[in-house]
C-alpha cells in the first residue's frame, strides 16, 4: 500500500524509528486513553481528511502519528505526524486532522492515532480504529437532486447538478438480526461477502438495508441476538464496507413505522425514535458519498398532518443535527403510496416538504425523493398495469422524484403471488428510467432464501428462484 498526504511529503517526514527517538515526555497513559478518532470528512474516491480529538495537558507534547491501512490488511502505515500538540493551559481537548490521497476507489479503510509516552522508546498507545469507505469513482459518485424548474423535470444526477442522470437499481437486504429477521439476518451478515458479490454480479448498484430502531434502542436483548449497540454499529460498518467496496450504494432504512413497537397508528408523534440510531450510524460511517438514508419504511394508518410533522422533525435532524445534506428518501403514507389507488400521493404535501428541506440552513435546494411500493395483490386480477402505476404516482407530474424502493412477489399469503405480475413489474421498472426523467429507479424485495415467496434465492443463498430470475434478468440485467 502507498498513500500520500497533503502536508509534509514522505521524503521530509521522519520515519517511525526517528519519531521514537525524539519522542518527549507526555502525560502518560491518560493521553492515550483520551485520544479519539472522528468521522473523516471530504471523502472522495481517492482522498479523505482524517480527523481526531486529542487531550490538552499542562504542557506541549508530541509526536502524534496517523496510521492508515486498507480494511482487512494486516499492516498499518504511518501517513502523517503532528510533531507538537500545543494547547497548554487549556482544558479539554483539541482537534487535529490529516489529508491523505492515493486511496483506492470503492475501498474500505481504517485509521487511528498513536502517542508514545515516557520513557522515550516506550510502547506506543493507540486510539480505537475508525473505518470509512471511499467513493466508487466516476461511475458511482454522490447522488444529487436537481429540483424541477418550470417545464424541466426534477432529476437525480451523478456527483453534481451538472452530472449525468443517475439510475439506482438493486435489491432489499435484511442483513442484521432483529425481532423480525431473527437468525436469518445474522446469517446474511456472516455471509455478507458472498451476498454482496452475488448482488453485484446480477447488475445491481444499490443495496437497501433494513434497520429497526426500537430493537437497537433496547440493545442488548434477545431480539438483537444479545448484540450491544456498539456491536450493531460495527456490523453496519462491515456491511457498508462490503457493499461500497463493490461499487454499490448503501441505503439505510428504518422499518419502525411498519414493524416497530410504535408502528402503524402508533408512529404518529414517535418519528423521533429513530433519531439516535441514525446519529450513531452517521457518526460511524462519516460523510460517505455512497451512503443514502431513507427515514422509515411504509408509514400507515396516520394522517397527512401526522406524517408531515414526523417527517419535518426527521429531515431537520438529518440536516441540522447530523449534518447530512445528501439524498434523503421519504416514504409517504399508505404504505409508501402502495398500489394503484394513489392514496399516498399528494402534490401539495410533497411540495411543502421539499420547500421545508430547501429552507434549512446550508441546503439551498431540496434533496428529497419519494418512495413508492407495489405488490401484485394491489392490482386488478394481479395483472401488471403500467397505466395504473403511472396514475398512482402523480400521472404526468414532473416535480417530484419517484423511487420504487420496494416491490415484491408476496404480500401476506400464497394467493398473493403472481409470477407474471412480478416479471412485468421488473421489466417496467428497468425501462422506466429512459422514459420518465423524474424516476430514480427500483429495489426488489428481498434478497436471500427468505421463508416466503419474496425470496430471490434458493436455499444455498445464490441460485435465483423464479422471482429472483425476474429481478436478475429483467430489472438488473445481470
Amino acid at each position: 500500500m502507498r498513500f500520500t498526504t497533503s502536508r509534509t511529503p514522505d521524503s521530509q517526514r521522519p520515519r517511525t524509528r526517528a519519531l521514537l527517538a525524539i519522542a518527549i515526555a507526555l502525560t502518560g497513559l491518560a493521553v492515550g486513553c483520551r485520544m479519539e478518532t472522528k468521522p473523516p470528512t471530504n471523502v472522495t474516491s481517492s482522498s479523505a481528511t482524517l480527523n481526531a480529538q486529542v487531550p490538552c495537558t499542562s504542557g506541549d507534547y508530541g509526536p502524534v502519528l496517523w496510521d492508515l491501512r486498507e480494511a482487512g490488511h494486516p499492516t498499518w502505515e504511518v501517513v502523517g505526524a503532528e510533531e507538537r500538540i500545543s494547547c497548554s493551559g487549556s482544558s479539554g481537548s483539541t482537534r487535529i486532522f490529516e489529508r491523505v490521497a492515493g486511496l483506492r476507489a470503492g475501498a474500505g479503510y481504517e485509521f487511528r492515532v498513536a502517542v508514545n509516552p515516557p520513557p522515550s522508546g516506550g510502547p506506543w498507545l493507540h486510539s480505537e480504529a475508525r473505518r470509512f469507505s471511499t467513493g466508487g469513482g466516476s461511475s458511482s459518485p454522490k447522488p444529487v437532486v436537481v429540483p424541477s424548474s418550470g417545464t424541466t423535470p426534477a432529476t437525480l444526477r451523478s456527483g453534481s447538478a451538472g452530472g449525468g442522470r443517475l439510475q439506482l437499481r438493486g435489491v432489499n437486504v435484511w442483513g442484521l438480526q432483529d425481532s423480525i429477521t431473527t437468525s436469518f439476518g445474522a446469517g446474511q451478515y456472516a455471509n455478507r461477502s458472498t451476498v454482496a458479490s452475488t448482488i453485484k454480479s446480477w447488475g445491481a448498484n444499490l443495496v437497501r438495508f433494513r434497520l429497526l430502531a426500537d430493537d437497537y434502542n433496547s440493545a442488548p436483548s434477545a431480539a438483537t441476538g444479545n448484540l450491544t449497540k456498539a456491536q450493531i454499529i460495527q456490523r453496519i460498518m462491515d456491511w457498508r464496507d462490503t457493499v461500497v467496496g463493490r461499487g454499490m450504494y448503501f441505503m439505510l432504512c428504518s422499518w419502525d413505522a411498519l414493524d416497530g413497537a410504535h408502528s402503524d397508528a402508533g408512529w404518529a408523534g414517535n418519528g423521533h425514535r429513530v433519531h439516535q440510531m441514525f446519529a450513531d450510524i452517521r457518526a460511524a460511517l462519516g460523510d460517505d458519498p455512497m451512503v443514502i438514508y431513507e427515514v422509515t419504511n411504509e408509514p400507515n394508518n396516520v394522517s397527512w398532518a401526522q406524517w408531515e410533522a414526523n417527517m419535518q422533525g426527521s429531515i431537520r435532524h438529518f440536516r441540522e443535527t447530523l449534518g447530512y445534506k445528501g439524498l434523503l428518501v421519504i416514504d409517504p403514507i399508505w404504505w409508501a403510496n402502495s398500489g394503484t389507488g394513489g392514496q399516498g400521493y399528494d402534490d401539495a404535501r410533497y411540495s411543502g416538504l421539499e420547500a421545508y428541506d430547501a429552507a434549512l440552513p446550508g441546503m439551498g435546494s431540496h434533496q428529497l425523493a419519494f418512495a413508492k411500493h407495489d405488490y401484485a395483490t394491489e392490482y386488478a386480477n394481479k395483472a401488471w398495469d403500467p397505466d395504473a402505476w403511472r396514475a398512482a404516482q402523480g400521472g404526468s407530474q414532473i416535480k417530484h422524484l419517484i423511487f420504487e424502493t420496494e416491490f415484491g412477489n408476496y404480500n401476506g399469503s400464497p394467493s398473493s403471488v403472481s409470477a407474471a405480475w412480478a416479471a412485468g413489474a421488473a421489466s417496467f421498472f428497468a425501462g422506466r428510467f429512459a422514459t420518465q426523467q423524474n424516476y430514480v429507479g427500483a429495489a426488489a424485495f428481498v434478497f436471500g432464501p427468505w421463508f416466503d415467496a419474496n425470496a430471490m434465492n434458493a436455499a444455498n443463498g445464490q441460485n435465483p428462484t423464479a422471482w429472483g430470475t425476474s429481478v436478475k434478468d429483467k430489472l438488473l440485467g445481470g
